[in-house]
């Protein structure tokens, strides 16, 4: 339980430990630039959460477990491959800032 509860406080604090050097990038450096980009990013999480829910609802329907991966490996239809499509860019979009900071 733990170990599976390590990706989730990743996700969770990533978005903690990347504000201050991606506004310190900004080119004008303001309040208004500074909570635009926060939305855009939030708003960037928030499509992909949603469609990994709703492609999982439609593809595993009430027998999904926890840990949608699990679910994913058994299917091989073209849901099976745009969630892993959408894992595989949260995680290359997310991963980065936490180890350059």
């Amino acid at each position: 339980a733990f170990l599976s509860s390590l990706s989730t406080a990743h996700v969770a604090y990533g978005f903690q430990s990347a504000f201050f050097p991606i506004y310190n990038s900004l080119k004008d450096r303001s309040y208004y630039r500074g909570m635009k980009f926060t939305f855009v990013g939030i708003s960037f999480c928030f499509v992909i959460y949603m469609l990994v829910m709703f492609i999982s609802i439609y593809s595993f329907g009430i027998h999904i477990r926890g840990d949608v991966l699990q679910n994913v490996e058994e299917v091989e239809e073209w849901e099976s491959f745009v969630l892993r499509a959408i894992f595989l860019l949260v995680m290359s979009t997310h991963t980065p800032f936490i180890f350059f900071i």
